[in-house]
């Protein structure tokens, strides 16, 4: 199979919301009939190339963007990418830029190099969207995992799709979107998206597992055109099937020109907590693994199913009170928010706080955080997150309202 490219600077209508948008009536028509992806593959290249040749100076005015929009944007992503800068003010939820903390994490500073950037209208409106990728082929600069895509509302830049490694998308020959994500261990999603609209999205495509109460060594398998997962209303498929259409949709992604963040010079320098500024530690997180065998005495903590959990470390470094152990949910708007006080502490750092935490892991947001404040009075808030590309973990701060 020949390698497919998306070429800079061309219209593609796509899907580029979260499934929130999902459910609405299928379309007999794809939303990109009209604008559809010119593929770099060499048979386009050959077939093309006298009316390349005819087009080229038109084809110039059209790609040329103008990324001024996005700045803001781009600088924060730098800093994120270049040395581990996190806005305390946004939310852990959809604001960006967790695909690229989760980058920074396991890969530093290089970051950069592996994460890129093109400005182009992928929702056929006649507006340039911003897309975060990452890159799959450095020489290239090539891309297929999809980090986040914003748009512009009243000329200010609003993010339409957010994913990471354990929830990825990525763009189709076909002009639609494919998203692959997990909820827990036995759910499983991969489902194909048309733009449909300005701010909404129609559902192609959904296939999922589910668990099956005859054979917990096996999964059920299901098909359905919309988001609600409902094994009920969907179609019920073999498990065959089920892995003959996700790799089928896979088949047909396809890779994005990117420009590295490498080559990009921010105009607003964000700082991070390897830039130069005194970060005060508070708390170090370990995988229960690594530590287990190091500490003679902690403090052990179990919540929910052990057969799904994972064993997590947390250390006190510094003083302070009113420690929790939390169990988080989320708001419509994505926002994470306490819903449980799994475990407290009142006072801290004086004698050694280590906990070992056993805890069930069901889906790719996080799950759980902490809660504390320091010796001075100020108070924080954490979440614990577990990168979906190499397992390492680490506190990320939020607030709440």
């Amino acid at each position: 199979m020949k390698k497919k490219i998306l070429a800079l600077g061309l219209s593609v209508a796509l899907c580029l919301t979260l499934f929130t948008g999902c459910g609405s009536e299928k379309k007999e028509k794809s939303a990109s009939s009209d604008v559809t992806p010119t593929l770099a593959t060499e048979e386009k290249e050959e077939e093309k190339e006298e009316e390349k040749e005819d087009t080229d100076s038109e084809d110039e005015e059209e790609t040329t963007v103008d990324a001024s929009a996005y700045t803001d944007v781009l600088d924060q992503a730098y800093a994120v990418l270049a040395n581990g800068y996190y806005p305390e003010s946004e939310s852990t939820g959809f604001n960006g830029f967790s695909g690229l903390r989760e980058t920074y994490l396991s890969q530093g500073d290089a970051s950069t190099s592996v994460v890129g950037y093109t400005v182009v209208d992928v929702t056929g409106d006649d507006v340039a969207e911003l897309i975060i990728a990452s890159i799959d082929d450095t020489t290239a600069n090539e891309g297929t995992v999809i980090f986040s895509v914003f748009t512009l509302e009243d000329s200010t830049p609003t993010i339409i799709l957010e994913g990471w490694y354990r929830n990825m998308y990525a763009l189709l020959d076909d002009g639609t979107i494919l998203n692959m994500g997990s909820g827990g261990a036995d759910l499983s999603i991969v489902a194909n998206f048309e733009f449909s609209g300005n701010d909404s999205t129609a559902c192609l495509d959904c296939y999922f597992t589910g668990s099956n109460p005859d054979n917990s060594e096996e999964l059920n398998c299901y098909h359905a055109t919309d988001m609600l997962l409902d094994e009920e209303t969907a179609e019920k498929i073999t498990a065959e099937d089920y892995a003959a259409a996700c790799t089928a949709l896979q088949e047909k992604i396809v890779s994005i020109k990117l420009t590295p963040f490498s080559e990009y010079t921010p105009v607003t320098e964000y700082e991070g907590y390897s830039s130069g500024t005194e970060e005060v530690v508070y708390f170090y997180i370990h995988k229960g693994e690594d530590v287990e065998n190091d500490w003679s005495d902690y403090e052990e903590v179990s919540y929910g199913d052990s057969a799904n959990a994972m064993k997590i470390g947390i250390q006190a470094v510094q003083s302070g009170t009113d420690f929790a152990l939390n169990k988080l949910t989320y708001d419509e708007d994505g926002n994470p928010k306490v819903s449980e006080e799994i475990y407290t502490v009142d006072n801290f750092g004086e004698e050694p706080l280590l906990i070992m935490a056993t805890l069930e892991m069901n889906g790719d947001l996080p799950e759980y955080g902490i809660s504390f404040v320091d010796a001075e009075g100020v108070a924080h808030e954490y979440t614990i997150n577990v990168s979906g590309e190499d397992g390492s973990l680490n506190l990320i701060p939020f607030e709440t309202e």
